[in-house]
């Protein structure tokens, strides 16, 4: 078929190079046209979670990020961030269970932004396997919310409702206030007018004044947190 050896080999030395992709260790192949296509995930994780997912600008920002991998699939060379805010410690820790391995890495969160980040996290094998992509999302604040007085902070049993004003930091206008009665748990909502970082205003409704007791005052930021509970008395005559 050849009449030169030498025409052979060259043509059979181009036709494995593209068999193997065009030779060399890149993670994606070459598609029609030249372009490229990323190198496909070769295992599974899942049930990812940070621990914890919010921080504060003032805080050391530092959280464990564990994954599962089922079945176990080898030696894990690291834990990539693919995308988000900050950077994952080199080290990793493993838990091993029945068909599982529980891989935990330490993500370094830059706190000097505020605002939410999703973080997505791929694993690689010491082979260079790598895993499909899994993402949560973790929230930066500049203060968590803290409750530092109410006013009034008694009420005489039976009496009208009232505007109850609430003095803190760190409150955002989706904080409400929240009402924790030993008669009707859990904690409801009071409906609360956002004033400023600093205060909230809430309506205590005359039916909430029918008991004699001691009711815990808080205020919870959705996606945030809860702050500690202001005591409110309310009393007979």
């Amino acid at each position: 078929m050849f009449k030169n050896n030498r025409i052979f080999y060259v043509v059979m030395a181009l036709v494995i190079t593209a068999a193997c992709g065009g030779g060399g260790n890149s993670n994606n192949s070459v598609g029609p046209a030249g372009t490229s296509i990323p190198k496909q995930p070769s295992f599974t994780i899942s049930n990812l979670s940070i621990s914890p997912s919010l921080f504060t600008q003032s805080e050391h920002a530092l959280a464990y990020v564990y994954v599962d991998v089922s079945p176990s699939v080898g030696a894990i060379k690291r834990m990539n961030l693919i995308k988000g805010n900050g950077s994952i410690d080199p080290s990793l820790g493993i838990i091993y269970g029945p068909n599982v391995n529980t891989i935990v890495g330490k993500l370094q969160v830059d706190n000097t932004s505020v605002g939410m980040f999703t973080n997505e996290i791929q694993l690689e094998t010491t082979t260079g396997n790598i895993s499909n992509t899994l993402n949560q999302n973790i929230t930066v604040v500049a203060f968590l919310p803290d409750l530092n007085m109410i006013a009034p902070s008694n009420a005489i049993v039976g009496s009208d409702g009232f505007t109850l004003t609430a003095t803190g930091t760190g409150f955002s206008p989706n904080s409400i206030v929240m009402w924790n009665s030993s008669f009707s748990p859990p904690a409801y909502p009071l409906k609360t007018t956002y004033v400023s970082s600093t205060e909230l205003q809430a309506q205590v409704p005359a039916s909430a004044l029918t008991r004699v007791e001691v009711v815990g005052i808080f205020v919870s930021t959705p996606d945030v947190s809860s702050t500690a509970s202001q005591s409110f008395s309310i009393h007979n005559p």
